[in-house]
């Protein structure tokens, strides 16, 4: 038997969950996508959620598909649906999760994108952002911290931008990271990013003087506006930084943190310490980045096997 909430069964228990998902540090990306999902799932059931079933699951992750949807999609819509009633059984408003074992379609081994950078690539962006940082301007010399601290970390852009002066440890070269969904992780950080955030933090505090800016929960990374820097912000600087540096225009800050544990990898890092260095919670995920070359792979047995 289904057991009623004591709010407004959709609308209440829709906005209810969404707000459960901000307060567990999901972004504001991804509660957006879960709305948008929940919302599509409702409108094909057509029925209120208090009434939805394993058919009506079946019947929206069938309709996906023959709508076209790529396979990701629809396993990315199921993932909402499994995930919204598994909170709602979690608080006793429903007793079975409808979505529990419900699949999509089958799909292609995710390959890493073409845009991941090279060591030398690397090499080239950081000469780039050090030659602007010469400017002296303070965007400039940020953009370079952001850059050292994203390859040294590999941090995602969310974790960047939620850096408070207090996550940075550098005296032991460490940096508390916040994940998603809570999880937090505490990241090295190397001998040249902890050199360059030390020259930034200075011209920090000389170009912010009011006290707000250095309390222990004020932000690391600031905007024009003195305002907490964005995602997009980010993403918009690095960009611009890659495009300048002359490579591949498709690069991205995500692309620095494909670049973090391919290169470690590529150097003979075991795979348990860059996952746990990514904050991957399953092994799978970082195994995308075994993407290694044959020349490699044969160097790799040539040095360790015994009878090789």
């Amino acid at each position: 038997m289904i057991r009623f909430a004591i709010v407004e069964p959709d609308e209440g228990w829709l906005e209810d969950y969404l707000q459960a998902r901000s307060a567990a540090n999901y972004s504001a990306h991804t509660i957006t996508a879960y709305k948008i999902d929940l919302e599509e799932f409702r409108r094909v059931a057509s029925v209120p959620f208090t009434n939805v079933t394993k058919n009506h699951v079946r019947e929206f992750a069938r309709s996906l598909t023959e709508s076209g949807r790529a396979p990701r999609t629809v396993h990315r819509k199921l993932s909402a649906v499994r995930s919204f009633y598994r909170w709602l059984c979690v608080h006793d408003y429903f007793d079975v999760n409808p979505a529990r074992r419900i699949r999509g379609p089958r799909t292609a081994r995710r390959i890493l994108p073409p845009s991941v950078p090279s060591e030398s690539q690397m090499r080239t962006l950081f000469a780039q952002a050090t030659k602007e940082a010469r400017s002296g301007r303070f965007c400039d010399l940020q953009r370079l911290a952001i850059v050292e601290l994203a390859y040294s970390t590999g941090a995602r852009v969310s974790e960047l931008t939620d850096l408070n002066l207090s996550d940075l440890d550098l005296s032991r070269s460490r940096v508390h990271l916040h994940g998603k969904g809570q999880k937090e992780r505490i990241a090295i950080a190397g001998s040249y990013a902890v050199t360059v955030m030390r020259r930034f933090l200075r011209m920090r505090r000389r170009r912010f003087r009011d006290r707000r800016w250095h309390d222990q929960d004020a932000p690391v990374f600031i905007s024009n506006h003195r305002e907490r820097i964005t995602p997009r912000g980010v993403q918009l600087a690095i960009k611009g930084l890659f495009v300048r540096a002359g490579l591949d225009s498709r690069c991205s800050p995500h692309s620095i943190r494909h670049a973090f544990a391919t290169h470690l990898l590529n150097a003979g890092a075991d795979i348990r310490y860059v996952q746990a260095l990514l904050g991957h919670v399953s092994i799978s995920t970082t195994q995308l980045y075994l993407h290694l070359s044959k020349a490699r792979i044969r160097a790799v047995y040539d040095r360790a096997h015994p009878r090789a």
